[in-house]
């Protein structure tokens, strides 16, 4: 039962049909996840299969034997609501990462993601379909989807060295010797060593898509090389990029809410309706609170409305499109292009 019953008979339907590419991988989550949820086990054996995996990955990878992938969820709550920071309680660094992982850290001095890495985390494609950052055909393809497309990006150097060759920017892209192990890091093994290479070299410890995560020393990445695991400062680094996102686009939104309240604002002064006026900046003021965009972006905010503002959704389009972030290469002849627009609708 401890091992998760990966026998035939907990073979589960969803790794069948249209689902089994998606569900690559994920035998071990979905038979664990059925076990739990079914009526296979009893209340006691559910509460130990429980308890034994919350105690050997923390809470957020210990609840991924449901099937479903709070990890990332748990995590960012913690920071955001509690600003949870690993060293500072070790009570909490227990329930959060388990005791395997304290104990690595206590012999050690490294602090590594062994919860993350060998817990169950919940099944993979539960988390791409409910975060909804990945396109379909991503999600769909399952592991053998995402190595075949990493492999395939890997090869811009080479088709930006194909191109240049045969225009007047020849030897503008010359290839360098990363350009020819990127596609190869695809292979755990071979991505396994060039990093080990790398942080040997360097001292910097980089991640599969070759970013520079932090710096290590001898100790440190043998450990990490010899058992596939990562820093666990990389874990809280995705924790805060994922919160920084989500705070942005709510920051956006908000924002947006507001140019709307002061497009309101301008068109009840325009005729001396002060009362409606008063309404509708209180309101604009309101929705920057609540979306919690810092004080210095405000005059931002209202410059845009401003500048907005008596424009048509077409003409804010046009403009978007003919004059903002244009390619250098393109300038001139959108240049052009929105002059003879202009031009056309006198």
């Amino acid at each position: 039962m401890y091992a998760g019953n990966m026998t035939k008979a907990s073979r589960s339907g969803a790794q069948s049909g249209l689902l089994s590419w998606p569900m690559q991988f994920m035998g071990y989550q979905l038979r664990t996840a059925e076990m739990m949820i079914g009526k296979r086990l009893t209340m006691g054996e559910r509460t130990r299969l429980l308890g034994m995996n919350l105690a050997m990955y923390g809470i957020p990878a210990g609840v991924g034997i449901f099937g479903f992938p709070f990890g990332d969820s748990i995590r960012e709550a913690a920071v955001k609501y509690g600003n949870y920071v690993e060293g500072q309680y070790p009570l909490v660094d227990f329930l959060m990462e388990g005791v395997p992982h304290m104990m690595i850290a206590g012999v050690t001095g490294e602090r590594v993601n062994f919860g993350q890495r060998y817990g169950y985390g919940g099944v993979g494609a539960i988390h791409d379909a409910l975060a909804g950052d990945k396109e379909w055909w991503k999600w769909m393809g399952g592991a053998s989807g995402s190595f075949l497309i990493n492999g395939i990006s890997n090869l811009h150097p080479f088709w930006m060295w194909a191109v240049n060759s045969l225009t007047d920017q020849q030897g503008t892209y010359p290839l360098r010797i990363e350009d020819f192990t990127a596609p190869m890091r695809n292979i755990s093994s071979v991505n396994v060593a060039l990093r080990e290479y790398e942080a040997l070299n360097t001292g910097r410890w980089l991640s599969r898509n070759n970013t520079y995560v932090g710096d290590v020393g001898l100790k440190e990445s043998l450990i990490l090389s010899a058992t596939g695991l990562q820093p666990q400062a990389q874990v809280q680094a995705n924790t805060l990029y994922n919160l920084s996102n989500q705070q942005s686009e709510k920051q956006k939104e908000y924002s947006k809410n507001a140019q709307k309240q002061m497009h309101r604002f301008f068109d009840a002064i325009k005729i001396y309706d002060d009362v409606n006026a008063n309404d509708y900046m209180k309101r604009a003021y309101s929705e920057l609170i609540r979306g919690g965009v810092p004080e210095e972006d405000w005059q931002s905010v209202f410059h845009q409305a401003t500048e907005e503002y008596g424009k048509t959704l077409i003409e804010r389009l046009d403009w978007n499109w003919y004059m903002k972030h244009v390619p250098p290469s393109d300038f001139k002849a959108r240049l052009e292009a929105y002059q003879h627009k202009l031009q056309g609708q006198k």
